[in-house]
C-alpha cells in the first residue's frame, strides 16, 4: 500500500540559469505536436573539416493538453529529438542538451536514458503556474555526432497558454486517482500494467491572500488505497498524503511530494512523486498528468526483482535516476463526507503534547441522535496543518484514530462518541509535538472526506 515520504530528489538533470531557475524537463501527453526540420550550419568536429550543409533535425515537441496554441497553466511537456544526414542517423550527446524558456520561469528537466545512452526524449517540469494568455519559445541547445563529426545544434519552438483561469475547486473534493498509463520509459509499462493500486484522495483546499503570485491557493491531498472505482466503502486509508503542498489557479492544481508504492509485491519508491490536472464539474480530474522519479540506488535496484530491476537499471542516468511519465484519470468520491454528524451536535477539539513524547488531538461529538454510531466503513483521520509565511499549506502532522463511546442513554438523551488521534510527522513516521505560540487547523477525514476543521494554537 502506498507510504508518503518527502521528495529529497528533482530531477536527473538540474541547473541553474540566471536568478535561481532549474533547467527544465519536458513531459507531456498530448496528441498535438510540431515536427520541426532545421538545417544547422556544420560548425566543426572532433575530426576536423567542416561544411556548409549540416544534420537534419526532427524535434517533436508536446504539451500535456490543449493545443500546442492553447496550453493549460499546468502543463508539463516533452520534446523528442532526433538527427540525421541522409539516411545516416546521429547520436546525440545527453549531457550537452540545455534547455532554455522565453519569458523566464522556473522548471526543470530530466534527460531521457537508456542502456547509459540518450534515449530520445527529454521531459520539462515547470516549477510553477504558467502565465495566462503568454507565448513561450522553447530553445534547445545540443551536441550530435554523425559520421565522427560534431555538430552543435539549436532548436527553437513556441506555445501559448490559455487566457482563462476558470473556477477555483470548492472546498472538500474527493476522488480516486487511477494511474491509466505509463508512457516512459514505455518497456516499464509491461510491468506496471495492471499492477498500480488505485489511490482515494481527498483535496481539501483553503484559498487565502497568497503571496506566491504563482497561485490562488493551496491544498491538502490525503491517501489510501481502493481495490476500485465504484462506491468507495472498501478504501482502505495506508496513513500517508500527497503531497505536503498543493497548489491550485482556478480549475488547475500542480503537487510535489513522494511516495512509495507497493506493485506485484515490489516496493517502488518514487522520490518525486508530481501530480497535475484540472478539476472537473462533476468532482473528478482530466487532463491528469503523473510525473515521477526513481532515485535507484544499488540496494534499491537489487530489491525490485529479476523482472523489473533490468528495466530499470537501463534507464538510469549517471545520477542513478530513472524518470517515469504517465496519465492518470480522477473519479469522484461519493462517500458522505460527515453522515454521522448533525449540524446540531456540538463538537469540540483538544490538542496535548503527551508523554513519549507522543502528542494526541481528540475529537468529542456530542448529540441528542438517537443512538450511537456502532460503525463505519472506514477509520477517520486527522490532518494537522499549518500555513506558512506565503500562506501555503503543509502538513505538520497526522493520525489514525478509532472510535470510544464515553457516554450513552435512551433513545434522544446525549451521548459523546470520542475519537483519539496519536500524531505523527507524514515524512517520518516520528511521534510529533507541537510548538507553542504555533497555530494549527485540524482537518477530520471520514471515508476520506474532509469535515470538521477546527483551528487552534496551542
Amino acid at each position: 500500500m502506498p507510504q508518503l515520504k518527502r521528495a529529497n530528489n528533482h530531477s536527473s538533470l538540474q541547473k541553474e540559469e540566471g536568478m535561481g531557475k532549474d533547467i527544465l524537463k519536458i513531459l507531456g501527453l498530448s496528441a498535438l505536436a510540431v515536427i520541426v526540420a532545421v538545417f544547422a550550419y556544420d560548425c566543426g568536429s572532433s575530426s576536423g573539416g567542416g561544411g556548409t550543409s549540416g544534420p537534419t533535425v526532427s524535434l517533436t515537441f508536446s504539451p500535456t493538453s490543449g493545443t500546442i496554441d492553447a496550453v493549460n497553466q499546468n502543463s508539463m511537456f516533452y520534446e523528442n529529438i532526433a538527427t540525421s544526414i541522409g539516411k545516416t542517423a546521429g547520436t546525440i550527446d545527453p549531457s550537452s542538451i540545455q534547455i532554455s524558456i522565453s519569458p523566464a520561469l522556473s522548471f526543470t528537466t530530466t534527460v531521457g536514458i537508456a542502456g547509459g545512452k540518450f534515449a530520445g526524449y527529454v521531459d520539462i517540469v515547470p516549477t510553477g503556474f504558467l502565465a495566462a494568455g503568454t507565448a513561450y519559445i522553447v530553445t534547445t541547445q545540443f551536441k550530435t555526432t554523425i559520421s565522427g563529426k560534431i555538430y552543435p545544434l539549436t532548436q527553437s519552438s513556441s506555445f501559448t497558454t490559455v487566457t482563462t483561469v476558470g473556477t477555483p475547486a470548492t472546498p472538500g473534493s474527493s476522488f480516486f486517482i487511477n494511474i491509466t498509463g505509463v508512457l516512459q520509459p514505455s518497456t516499464l509499462a509491461q510491468v506496471l500494467a495492471g499492477g498500480l493500486p488505485n489511490i482515494a484522495i481527498s483535496i481539501i483546499t483553503e484559498t487565502t491572500a497568497i503571496n506566491n503570485a504563482d497561485a490562488d491557493g493551496s491544498m491538502i491531498m490525503y491517501g489510501g488505497a481502493a481495490a476500485s472505482n465504484t462506491l468507495p466503502t472498501d478504501i482502505q486509508p495506508a496513513g500517508f498524503t500527497l503531497p505536503l503542498v498543493t497548489q491550485y489557479r482556478g480549475q488547475y492544481f500542480k503537487s510535489a511530494g513522494s511516495v512509495i508504492l507497493d506493485v506485484s509485491s515490489l516496493h517502488i519508491p518514487l522520490q518525486t512523486f508530481d501530480l497535475s490536472g484540472t478539476f472537473n464539474a462533476a468532482g473528478g480530474i482530466d487532463n491528469g498528468t503523473l510525473y515521477a522519479v526513481l532515485h535507484c540506488t544499488d540496494t534499491q535496484c537489487s530489491n525490485l526483482g529479476t523482472t523489473a530491476g533490468p528495466i530499470v537499471a537501463s534507464y538510469i542516468d549517471s545520477n542513478m535516476n530513472m524518470a517515469v511519465l504517465g496519465t492518470f484519470t480522477g473519479t469522484a468520491n461519493a462517500l458522505p463526507a460527515q453522515g454521522w454528524i448533525g449540524a446540531s451536535d456540538v463538537t469540540d477539539t483538544t490538542l496535548v503534547n503527551g508523554a513519549g513524547p507522543m502528542s494526541t488531538a481528540t475529537l468529542e461529538v456530542t448529540t441528542t441522535a438517537s443512538g450511537p454510531l456502532t460503525t463505519t466503513a472506514t477509520l477517520s483521520f486527522i490532518i494537522l496543518a499549518q500555513t506558512d509565511s506565503n500562506n501555503m499549506l503543509s502538513i505538520a502532522a497526522d493520525g489514525q484514530g478509532s472510535l470510544a463511546f464515553t457516554g450513552t442513554g435512551p433513545g434522544g438523551s446525549p451521548y459523546t462518541v470520542t475519537i483519539t488521534y496519536p500524531l505523527v510527522t507524514p515524512d517520518t513516521g516520528v511521534p510529533f509535538t507541537t510548538s507553542a505560540r504555533t497555530p494549527y487547523t485540524a482537518y477530520y477525514l471520514f471515508g476520506l472526506s474532509p469535515s470538521l476543521t477546527t483551528q487552534f494554537t496551542p
